[in-house]
C-alpha cells in the first residue's frame, strides 16, 4: 500500500481510490477473471497505478512490477508470472464475448493470448472510456 501512498501523496483510502477499485472489480467479474489467484490483486493495484499515471504502461518491468512486488511483499518476477497466469485463464475461460468487447481488434479472445501490457492497457482505456 505504501507504494500507491508515495504516488498519490494522500491516503490510500479516499474515496476515489474506494470508486475506482470497486469499478476495476466490476470489470474484472464481467470478463470473468478468476478472484482467487494472486493475479486479481495485483491487476486491481496495477490498474490503480495505471490510472494514477497512465506512462507507468511505457515502463512495466522496471517501474510498475517492482511497486506492486514492493505493496505486496514478493518479487517483480513473481508478480509478472502471476499477473500472466492469470490472463491466460481468464483467456482460455472467460467471458469470450465482453473480452472481444473490450479488447475488439486488438486481440481476438479466439486466437491469441495477449501479453500483460496489452491486457493491462486494454483495461485501462476501457475504464478510461467509461468513465468519461
Amino acid at each position: 500500500m505504501d507504494a500507491l501512498m508515495y504516488r498519490t501523496n494522500e491516503p490510500y483510502r479516499n474515496v476515489e481510490s474506494i470508486d475506482e477499485a470497486r469499478n476495476i472489480r466490476k470489470l474484472l467479474l464481467n470478463i470473468g477473471f478468476p478472484q482467487h489467484v494472486y493475479g486479481y490483486q495485483y491487476i486491481i493495484y496495477a490498474l490503480k497505478l495505471i490510472m494514477i499515471d497512465p506512462e507507468i504502461l511505457h515502463h512495466i518491468t522496471k517501474e510498475l512490477y517492482p511497486e506492486i512486488a514492493v505493496c505486496y511483499q514478493s518479487t517483480p518476477a513473481r508478480v509478472e508470472r502471476a499477473i500472466r497466469t492469470s490472463i491466460q485463464i481468464t483467456w482460455m475461460y472467460g467471458n469470450k464475448k465482453n473480452l472481444n468487447t473490450i479488447f475488439g481488434n486488438t486481440v481476438r479472445p479466439d486466437k491469441k493470448i495477449p501479453t500483460n501490457t496489452q491486457f493491462l492497457a486494454g483495461l485501462y482505456f476501457y475504464l478510461r472510456e467509461k468513465n468519461n
